[in-house]
Parts: C-alpha cells; sequence; structure tokens
C-alpha cells in the first residue's frame, strides 16, 4: 500500500478549474487503475474524468486517485481502496456562513485522505463519511484514515515497520497481522467519530482506532504503523 500521509503532496500542488464542475467532482490525477462503477458500467478514470453523485470509486494495485469536489475538497484514494459518493449538495454562495450543504460519502474498503471544503465548515453542513465500524462528522479538517478488513497484513508487509496496538498484532506464518477496524490520523481540525460504542472527537495529532460498529473509539497514544 502507497503510503497514506504522502498521499496529499501531489493533491495539494494540483490546480483544477471548479468552476467547469457541476454538483460533483473531476478528477486530478490517476496512476495506475482507477474506475468508476456507474450503475452496470465499469468506467475508466483518467485526469479532468468527471465524478458524477451515485459514483463507486475503485483503485486497483499500486494506484492513486486524486480529485477535487465542486466545494473545494479534495481527496485522495489509495490502492486497492474504494469508496462511494453517496450526496453531495453546495448551498448558494450567499448562504455561506448558514451553509446547508452536505457531503455524504461511504468508505467500503482500503484508505483515502481529504482536505476539506466549504462543506463541513458552515452551521447546518451535514458532512459524514460512514465506514462499516463507525460515521465520521467534522470541523474544518485535514485527516487520513485507513479502514482494515482482512486485507492489512499485506500493507505492512510491504514496508517492513509496523507500531504495536496493545493487545492487537497476531503472528501467522511469520508475518504481523494488523487489527481489522478503522484508524484514523488528523492533521487539522476535528474529526468526530461515533457509533453505537460511543463517541470521540479526535484532534489535530491525534489518532485513533475503532475495532467494530458496537466498540467505542478509542485515542492511540502513538502513530499506527499501518500510516507509515
Amino acid at each position: 500500500m502507497n503510503k497514506i500521509t504522502k498521499l496529499g503532496v501531489a493533491m495539494a500542488l494540483s490546480v483544477v478549474s471548479l468552476s467547469a464542475i457541476a454538483d460533483g467532482g473531476r478528477v486530478l490525477f490517476v496512476e495506475g487503475e482507477a474506475y468508476a462503477v456507474r450503475g452496470r458500467q465499469h468506467v475508466a478514470l483518467e485526469k479532468d474524468s468527471a465524478i458524477f453523485i451515485g459514483d463507486s470509486l475503485v483503485t486497483g494495485e499500486r494506484s492513486k486517485l486524486q480529485w477535487a469536489m465542486d466545494d473545494n475538497s479534495l481527496y485522495a484514494l489509495s490502492s486497492n481502496s474504494n469508496i462511494n459518493i453517496d450526496a453531495f449538495t453546495l448551498a448558494p454562495s450567499k448562504a455561506t456562513r448558514a451553509g446547508g450543504g452536505s457531503m455524504v460519502m461511504s468508505v467500503l474498503k482500503g484508505a483515502f485522505r481529504t482536505v476539506s471544503g466549504l462543506v463541513g465548515k458552515r452551521r447546518n453542513d451535514d458532512y459524514r463519511i460512514n465506514t462499516p465500524v463507525a460515521t465520521m462528522g467534522i470541523r474544518g479538517t485535514e485527516y487520513y484514515a485507513v479502514y482494515c478488513n482482512d486485507d492489512c497484513q499485506a500493507r505492512i508487509n510491504e514496508k517492513g515497520r509496523v507500531s504495536l496496538i496493545k493487545g492487537g498484532l497476531v503472528k501467522t506464518a511469520g508475518a504481523m497481522q494488523v487489527p481489522n477496524g478503522l484508524y484514523i490520523g488528523v492533521d487539522r481540525g476535528i474529526v468526530t467519530a461515533t457509533n453505537e460504542g460511543g463517541s470521540y472527537e479526535f484532534r489535530a495529532g491525534q489518532y485513533g482506532y475503532i475495532a467494530s460498529r458496537t466498540k467505542a473509539p478509542v485515542l492511540l497514544e502513538k502513530r499506527p504503523g499501518i500510516f507509515d
């Protein structure tokens, strides 16, 4: 897996004319294989491809996808990842303080990084990133996350480095197994993770872990190796 904390470097340097985007987004950069599942179609993505509400974005092995939404938010998807664009609306510019826009996405697999745009910074905005173990909300945030579901061992093996999570790592055939769940790292702002077990606000410089839908989010003492 590519280093998720470096995914934002090229993303931050990319330039796109967002005036050409209508109620969706546009691809900034593709490396390797990336496509959108649109109904029964698999549409290959390339620079300047349109991103539509309802798209399911997928990356292949050793691949990257970066895109921008119409609110100037930026997203980077790592290899072997899948995220759905469930909903996106942008309130009229005259109502920037009141908000009223929405951004709802679902992470089904893998890793992503994002720098939030207008939606999520204003009152009454509905910003949600759904995952199988928790829902994330934000306030003016730059953050990254990895969802592991029996598929993170290879990522750790490629890097050759791990960070112990108490009681979590299990040796199998000489390899290090990463516990399933959602890992969160916050560079700026606040990420609130909520599930049936409870809720926790992760702030800049903090790292979080959510093991399952019924277990409360926990603050990690140090940066997990999954992000290295």
